[in-house]
């Protein structure tokens, strides 16, 4: 049975994630690892060695707890097989680390939107996380509700050295979830890029061929204005990314705090891991 790793904070926003994992399980047959990383609380004193407040085993006793309540709570009326895990440690290092272990097919973690994508539920973790996993992320607006997914969208940059074969998870979730699928570009007319485009598209329309899908080419100056349009148009359930190591998180994440900027509307994001860089 494939496994979802669910990383929670205790926070409103981890809750409706873990929610919509349980639903995502229900869905496809999966079962969860809800995981929680602390920090042992500690006082520093000067040229004196740091001095811990709790007992570690205690402390880790009552996360787990805590843990424990949070999954029964979760699973009440739910036929989901759901694990738990508390570790002491960076939360980034060990998402990673137990990702690294369990090999899941998927990481579900939540989001704030009522300021901008970077104000995630834990801070930069979830944007660390995408940089370095080798997993699929979706992740969740905390105020997102886990509907069928009808219509998935993939932001695709055509780019001609993509290896389309890092789009296997997406191309797996169709299949499962029989949803339409569009793949949507969003740029400026370029007689130049207009045929690197081309040659990229034969390229995806062979990797896609057993799959129908429609593409959508939208005008724009503003790449989340773009991609706001079009999921507001097409009704999309899902906007999946390629996260390239730098552009994704400047064109996304570092967006204005004034602007409206894209899945504003409530809409899962899910991040394919670049595993040919």
């Amino acid at each position: 049975m494939k496994t979802i790793l669910v990383p929670t904070d205790f926070s409103d926003a981890a809750r409706n994630a873990s929610e919509y994992a349980i639903e995502y399980a229900k869905q496809f047959g999966y079962k969860l690892l809800l995981c929680h990383v602390y920090h042992l609380p500690v006082i520093s004193v000067p040229e004196e060695p740091l001095l811990v407040l709790e007992d570690p085993k205690v402390y880790r006793k009552n996360h787990l707890q805590s843990l424990r309540e949070e999954a029964s709570f979760l699973s009440k009326n739910n036929q989901v097989e759901i694990d738990c895990r508390a570790v002491e440690g960076f939360a980034v290092d060990e998402i990673l680390a137990m990702e690294q272990e369990i090999a899941p097919a998927l990481i579900i973690m939540g989001m704030e939107t009522e300021g901008s994508l970077s104000e995630l539920i834990i801070g930069s973790i979830a944007t660390d996380v995408i940089r370095k996993s080798k997993t699929p992320i979706l992740l969740v607006p905390e105020k997102s509700q886990f509907k069928k997914m009808d219509k998935i969208a993939l932001a695709y940059d055509y780019k001609i050295d993509q290896d389309v074969r890092i789009l296997e998870p997406l191309k797996e979730l169709i299949k499962e979830s029989q949803a339409k699928f569009y793949i949507v570009n969003v740029g400026k007319k370029d007689p130049e890029e207009d045929a690197i485009k081309a040659i990229a598209g034969i390229k995806i329309e062979n990797y896609f061929s057993d799959i129908e899908f429609t593409t959508h080419f939208t005008e724009s100056d503003d790449f989340t204005t773009g991609i706001n349009s079009f999921i507001q148009s097409a009704a999309i359930s899902l906007i999946v990314m390629i996260p390239h190591k730098h552009n994704f998180l400047e064109r996304l994440f570092k967006e204005s705090h004034t602007k409206k900027i894209a899945f504003h509307t409530n809409i899962p994001l899910l991040t394919l891991p670049d595993t040919s860089s």
